[in-house]
């Protein structure tokens, strides 16, 4: 009777570990909202949005999302980004363009007009040639389409609707200098001659489109919905004929990606994320451990991707959302942890994060080189999870800081670990 116990457990274990994908939590913070995300290579990974009180940023990381630095450019909200080797272009909902060309070190203004556009996409197809799609001063239904062919410096109207049908144009993709696609609220717009010309092609009962992605000239997929479930149509000759895929999604389809013509994913405004495993036509819901909405999901491979969204939601996965055990699923860190300050030095900020294995009371405290306390930077009970806290030394001459992570918990465990950071005016 044992044994039978102890298989029939074991079975339990296993099916409600099948139940999980793997989506594992790399960070959240209730002050963000993140719209888009792009990689480059397994390392490289850029992500814009907006910080509550600060305005637009950019996060960039060097090591596959274990750790991002934040930027903050200009007060608008960060919409969209392009990335072509070695620059990075940005859109924002107040009519700015944001350029670097050196991978994010440094920004400048690119772009600026006295109308005010909200630039949902900004797509470089080279170092010269690209496009900004959006709405023209905040107005629905009067849609904007931008070219540019000198790197972003100067732009010409290419399209501009009428008041009315009232919609909003979104995001949009180009596969090439001559041929793309742009997700219209009420159809899929398409141009064959880098944009001289736009044509609509229509889709299956006229659902509200919100993102559109092409994998070729012919393979392409746009997502939304059609006012009660998430909606997914694929077409397999560049948009001249649309199908509608099998989905059960009850909430509305904001971004969708695709490693290959067979294997894609899409995320949605639920925390819902969903993939097929053959071009589109079905689709089978994944667990992403988040109710928040996921604004935008990118795969570079057929396991490697990521989703973010409101929230400060960064999702991670190294086997395209499959199937794995809970444990591997956990939103919380598996240990706590004290992480160098960036950027160290600084001037006159500087950022800490730390991790809590379990809910705690925290002390953080930044002491000078004498051992004399400085400031309290945080004293409270926190949850697990992973977070961050400001330090500004505008005050404080240069010198040699030391900061202290304290955490004890209503279990008895305790924590505590100091590290060393620099401070030059």
């Amino acid at each position: 009777m044992q044994h039978m116990l102890r298989a029939f457990v074991l079975l339990l274990v296993l099916v409600t570990q099948a139940s999980h994908g793997q989506w594992s939590i790399e960070q959240s913070d209730s002050l963000v909202a993140y719209h888009q995300i792009r990689f480059t290579d397994s390392l490289h990974g850029f992500l814009v949005g907006d910080r509550s009180g600060v305005g637009g940023i950019v996060s960039i990381t060097t090591n596959g999302g274990a750790s991002w630095v934040e930027k903050n450019i200009g007060p608008e909200s960060l919409r969209s980004l392009s990335v072509e080797n070695k620059f990075i272009w940005i859109s924002t909902d107040h009519g700015k363009v944001y350029w670097s060309q050196d991978s994010g070190s440094t920004w400048t203004s690119r772009f600026s007009d006295d109308t005010t556009y909200t630039f949902q996409t900004i797509y470089f197809v080279d170092s010269l040639r690209g496009w900004l799609l959006g709405d023209y001063n905040g107005i629905q239904g009067v849609e904007i389409i931008l070219h540019s062919s000198d790197g972003g410096l100067t732009w010409v109207q290419q399209y501009k609707s009428e008041p009315l049908p009232f919609g909003h144009l979104y995001q949009g993709h180009f596969v090439d200098s001559l041929r793309g696609w742009a997700a219209h609220q009420y159809y899929v717009m398409n141009t064959v001659d880098g944009g001289k010309n736009w044509n609509s092609q229509t889709v299956p009962e006229a659902p509200f489109l919100k993102s559109v992605s092409f994998l070729d000239t012919s393979r392409g997929w746009a997502v939304g919905d059609d006012g009660i479930r998430g909606y997914v149509i694929f077409t397999t000759d560049g948009g001249q004929h649309w199908s509608r895929g099998n989905t059960t999604m009850n909430a509305t389809v904001l971004s969708v990606s695709f490693a290959d013509s067979l294997k894609g994913w899409v995320c949605c405004s639920d925390g819902l994320i969903a993939s097929t495993t053959d071009g589109g036509r079905n689709w089978t819901n994944q667990q992403s451990n988040v109710k928040g909405s996921l604004e935008s999901i990118f795969f570079l491979n057929d396991n490697t991707g990521w989703a973010v969204g409101k929230n400060g939601t960064i999702l991670s996965t190294t086997n395209g959302g499959g199937i794995t055990s809970m444990r591997s699923v956990s939103r919380l860190p598996v240990a706590f942890s004290l992480s160098q300050n960036f950027p160290n030095p600084f001037n006159p900020t500087t950022r800490i994060q730390y991790s809590l294995g379990a809910q705690s009371y925290v002390d953080i405290k930044v002491y000078d080189l004498l051992g004399q306390l400085t400031v309290t930077l945080l004293k409270g009970w926190k949850d697990a999870g992973i977070y961050f806290v400001e330090f500004d030394g505008s005050a404080l001459p240069s010198g040699v800081y030391f900061y202290r992570l304290s955490t004890h918990n209503m279990q008895g465990m305790s924590y505590l670990e100091t590290k060393k950071m620099m401070l030059l005016h």
